[in-house]
This record gives C-alpha cells, sequence and structure tokens, in this order.
C-alpha cells in the first residue's frame, strides 16, 4: 500500500471513530422531555440555618429585613474599569455561590449586610480560599461580610456582638451599637 493511500484510510477510520464518540456522547447527553427528575428540599433551612436566623430576627427586629439565600451576583457588581476578559473570571469565582442571610433596611432594601453561615465538615482548603475572596469581595464593596462558623452553640448576645460589629442596632427605641434588653 503506497503511502498516501495509507494516510487516507487512517483520517478516514479516525473521522468514522470520531464520529461514533460524538453520536454515543449525543446519546448518553439525551434526556427525554417528558422526564424531569425534581423533587421538593422540603424545608428551606437546615436546622442550624433556621436557629441561626431566629437569632438573627430577635436581634434586628424592626430594624432590618432578613432575605435568605440570596445570590452573589444580586449583592455586588464589578467595578467599571475591568476589561471584558477579566469580567468573566471574577464572575466565574462567585456565580454559583449565595450568602445565606442578607440585612436589608425595610423601606429602601439597601443591603447593609452579608452574612454566611459555615456548614459541619465544610472546612476544606478550598472553601478558606473561597471564604478570605468573598471577605476581600465585600470588604471592597464596602459591605459588612459576617461569617459565623459551625458547630457552635448560638446565642442572642454572640449574634448582637458580631452584628454590633458591622450594623447599627438599634433595639427598644433606643440607639446604639450593643444596647438590647431582655424583656
Amino acid at each position: 500500500m503506497d503511502p498516501v493511500t495509507a494516510i487516507f484510510l487512517l483520517i478516514l477510520i479516525f473521522g468514522v471513530y470520531r464520529r461514533s464518540r460524538e453520536n454515543k456522547n449525543q446519546e448518553e447527553d439525551f434526556i427525554p422531555s417528558s422526564y424531569v427528575p425534581f423533587e421538593s428540599i422540603g424545608t428551606l433551612l437546615t436546622k442550624q440555618e433556621k436557629e441561626l436566623l431566629d437569632l438573627l430576627k430577635s436581634v434586628v427586629v424592626g430594624r432590618y429585613i432578613i432575605h435568605l439565600k440570596v445570590s452573589i451576583k444580586s449583592l455586588l457588581r464589578l467595578k467599571r474599569n475591568i476589561s471584558k476578559s477579566a469580567r468573566a473570571g471574577y464572575w466565574k469565582k462567585i456565580e454559583a455561590h449565595r450568602a445565606d442571610f442578607v440585612l436589608c433596611e425595610p423601606d429602601s432594601l439597601k443591603v447593609v449586610c452579608v452574612i454566611n453561615l459555615e456548614r459541619r465538615g465544610q472546612v476544606t482548603d478550598g472553601k478558606v480560599e473561597y471564604d478570605k475572596y468573598m471577605v476581600s469581595a465585600f470588604k471592597e464593596a464596602s459591605l459588612p461580610f459576617i461569617h459565623f462558623k459551625a458547630n457552635y452553640e448560638y446565642n442572642e448576645n454572640d449574634v448582637m456582638k458580631m452584628l454590633s460589629a458591622a450594623v447599627d442596632i438599634k433595639q427598644n427605641g433606643m440607639a446604639g451599637n450593643m444596647l438590647y434588653e431582655n424583656n
């Protein structure tokens, strides 16, 4: 067999093999339109998130509205002087992430604080790196970012201390960073 014919046959065999692999991948990716594999998650919050939400509500009652599970992309925007190619990289780092709780002023819905709760068993090098990135991002955006650690039994005083370092807490008609009265 001459070299030209051998090369032609190799190209032909490679092309047939490639097409058969593409068709196989397409068959594996095919999802029938009648198949919808979703189910309800049941409750919106984990037990730990619900406990923290209840404490947050008791501390900020009448002062702020608490929004749950807000996309980070809804909270931040990139500065105008960022190149188009760099924008994609910055967005990629946050696109699938969310804030657990967001405190907003009731009338304007101005965001005043972002709160995340570490999940049990979630402390990895990648997660630590992501948390550092988020702290930097929110600091640059002048938005307080509070990170509550997992596996900790928080009480109202703990939550009050953490929040008062970031936002103005006013309770029972009194202004001040750490004023709170138990009735």
